[in-house]
């Protein structure tokens, strides 16, 4: 399956009419933010999440935002139905637009919103993972927390997983980190657990998850995490915005750290609350 139509800044185009950016400072130095949106039943999910740490970052890294929630949600509304998507993967790219190469201050002006559409496996949605255990192999740094368009380290990362489903990595001094593309969290008795370090990235679902511990039944502690503290735990699995809560069915080297009913029990509720926030959301499909 493929999707035929993109927007551009807001307009919906066929792929063929969306010119390539060869002056624009994302494709020229990786200048730039994106957000990974689940579709589901036609609607993306936690647009409002999305949209505001896509905002919260372009003010960080000084990229010019002058986007109005509303008037990009409706254009990703459009954008799905004019693509017949019910399911599907939405990718937001934000950059500062095209450089000015007569200015050499490099000030951005006019920035430039691709949002494009791709399918969603369904098969990985049901998958438990095996995951590895290891050192990060390329250094982290606080710029990491921002989900920008260099994403080189997370796809180098990914790349080494084999013949893993994922891995989840720690720095050099033994602290947990998360995934190349998910957060992680642990369970102990009835407590949830969330790494706490400045790189890790403040996903979405992460967060949807934290703000909802106590409907889950759980009390939520944000704190470092030694890999020595693993083997006192009862649970672990990831999260994302594509597949939301994640099982995992074996970490590697501790055998019996895995998902389990708790998790099961947060993955069942977290998909109830998103349906049940579609359903008051009043918008369209």
């Amino acid at each position: 399956m493929s999707f035929d139509y993109v927007s551009a800044n807001q307009t919906i185009l066929h792929k063929k009419d969306c010119l390539f950016p060869f002056d624009d400072m994302g494709f020229l130095y990786g200048y730039g933010l994106f957000e990974t949106v689940r579709v589901h039943r036609g609607r993306p999910l936690l647009f409002s999440e999305h949209f505001k740490r896509l905002k919260d970052v372009a003010i960080i890294l000084d990229i010019p935002f002058n986007f109005i929630e509303e008037d990009m949600h409706h254009n990703c509304l459009n954008l799905i139905y004019k693509n017949k998507a019910q399911d599907a993967v939405m990718n937001v790219y934000l950059t500062p637009g095209d450089r000015d190469f007569l200015d050499s201050s490099i000030e951005p002006k006019h920035p430039f919103l691709l949002i494009v559409l791709r399918p969603f496996d369904s098969q990985l949605d049901e998958k438990r993972l095996h995951v590895s255990l290891r050192e990060e192999s390329f250094k982290r740094t606080k710029m990491d927390r921002f989900k920008s368009m260099n994403y080189l380290k997370n796809i180098l990362e990914k790349k080494l997983v084999h013949p893993f489903d994922n891995v989840l990595l720690f720095d050099e001094d033994h602290m947990i980190l998360e995934s190349p593309t998910a957060n992680v969290f642990f369970v102990q008795e009835s407590t949830l657990i969330s790494p706490d370090s400045e790189c890790i990235l403040p996903g979405v679902v992460r967060q949807f998850v934290m703000d909802h511990a106590d409907k889950f039944g759980m009390n939520l502690v944000r704190r470092p995490v030694h890999l020595s503290d693993l083997e006192g735990y009862d649970e672990v699995f990831f999260t994302n915005s594509v597949y939301g809560v994640i099982e995992i069915e074996r970490l590697e080297t501790l055998h019996t750290l895995c998902s389990g009913i708790y998790t099961t029990r947060i993955r069942e509720m977290y998909n109830q609350l998103i349906i049940e926030s579609m359903a008051g959301s009043g918008h369209r499909s």
